[in-house]
């Protein structure tokens, strides 16, 4: 059951966690919100849970399994699972079309390495048949990935130039503009040193010895 575990739960945890995390550009290690021990160990595990039962239920009797036999590396699958479904929400907050595709591509993931485990202990043709089409959909996943990130580049691509046809077209426009901008605010620098040079003194002038009051 061990290795069977660490076949299935190890590499699709680790792959999530890295993948999702590598997409979460704008994530603060810093920042308190985005801490892993921030949140209580139950709430951790709730959550975890919830991400699994949702997404890929066959995995919760291995986690079941898991915490009875070893609950050190139930610990340690709980707080990665956790860390890769904040990542994941994060993301869905910024791009919950990309944030759909990322979680398909992981289902498929990991139901290959479900059915590659299932396959260790006992290899039969309708097991191949079946794990040939979960490689189907992986690769179909990942495929549909990287079609909405070239989509989205093509489409960002189309707005730099726009941009820069539109400052080509009015360049002159846009360098009188903030030549103007330039002036007025060496004009006004320039008044505010004028009106401290003309502001009296704010202490009295010193009387010398003999000198009426």
């Amino acid at each position: 059951m061990r290795r069977v575990w660490i076949l299935v739960l190890v590499p699709f945890l680790t792959i999530l966690a890295a993948v999702i995390s590598a997409q979460d550009a704008d994530t603060d290690p810093k920042d308190p919100r985005n801490s892993t021990e921030a949140t209580p160990n139950v709430d951790r595990e709730r959550l975890a849970l919830d991400f699994v039962r949702s997404h890929h239920e066959e995995l919760v009797e291995l986690l079941g399994s898991l915490r009875a036999t070893n609950p050190d590396e139930y610990n340690e699958a709980i707080r990665e699972l956790f860390r890769a479904q904040e990542n994941f929400v994060r993301i869905r907050r910024r791009d919950p079309d990309r944030a759909a595709l990322m979680l398909e591509t992981w289902k498929a993931g990991s139901r290959v390495q479900l059915l590659a485990a299932r396959l260790m202990s006992k290899t039969n043709a309708p097991r191949e048949a079946e794990l040939r089409q979960a490689l189907t959909d992986q690769l179909a996943a990942q495929l549909a990935v990287q079609k909405y990130d070239r989509a989205q580049l093509r489409k960002r691509l189309e707005q730099l130039d726009a941009s820069i046809r539109k400052h080509e077209e009015r360049a002159d426009a846009v360098i009188e503009s903030r030549l103007n901008a330039v002036r007025k605010k060496v004009q006004r620098v320039r008044r505010q040193a004028e009106k401290a040079e003309q502001a009296p003194s704010a202490s009295p002038p010193v009387r010398t010895q003999g000198e009426p009051s």
